[in-house]
């Protein structure tokens, strides 16, 4: 299982809405059993690679819509199977605090986002798995709003600046103390399955 967040990697957007991936990614680095770090360069792209006894983890150095080519190169890399990466990712609609779990078999949409867009365009599918990380923080009325707002409008604008806001330090308790452990156990469960 190759598990891979969209996710901004420049130092001053660790902390928002948008790279709540990163939470769960640092989790799963600390949890990982004999877990090498290693810097690969693929398809003009650099990325980090963990591997470990049950994930592989890599943490690519791109822009969040740009995830596709990092996901395409570390296939690549592992010679796996879309079916066999797990795209983490934010996402507006589930409520801070919650996750979900969609797998390859759902071939599920993009929802808006770009990083997701970017991977299914990469891989040609869009049968691979997901973990949706909850960010949302918008009342329901801008969400219904949100669906249907051209680039650049005032709802769009709103959106777009509550992702890139960072978490409060009750939102990181509530990421780091229920979602990233649970989702993190989530995926050893699957990675256990996996490979026996």
């Amino acid at each position: 299982m190759i598990v891979i967040p969209c996710a901004n990697a420049c130092c001053g957007c660790m902390n928002n809405r948008h790279n709540a991936a990163h939470y769960l990614m640092r989790a799963l680095g600390s949890r990982v059993s004999g877990i090498k770090w290693s810097l690969h360069f693929g398809e003009g792209l650099l990325f980090w690679r963990g591997a470990g006894d049950s994930l592989t983890l890599i943490w690519p150095l791109t822009t969040y819509n740009n995830t596709g080519s990092a996901v395409k190169a570390a296939v690549a890399l592992c010679n796996a199977s879309a079916e066999e990466v797990v795209l983490v990712h934010d996402d507006l609609d589930l409520a801070l605090g919650k996750w979900k779990f969609v797998p390859a078999a759902a071939q599920g949409g993009v929802a808006g986002n770009n990083g997701v867009r970017s991977t299914i365009d990469a891989l040609g599918t869009k049968s691979f798995n997901r973990l949706k990380i909850g960010v949302g923080a918008l009342d329901d009325s801008t969400h219904r709003k949100r669906r249907r707002a051209p680039k650049g409008s005032c709802t769009w604008f709103s959106v777009v600046w509550n992702l890139m806001k960072p978490f409060s330090s009750t939102e990181q308790h509530v990421l780091t103390d229920t979602v990233v452990e649970l989702a993190a156990d989530h995926l050893f469960a699957m990675s256990d399955q996996m490979t026996r």
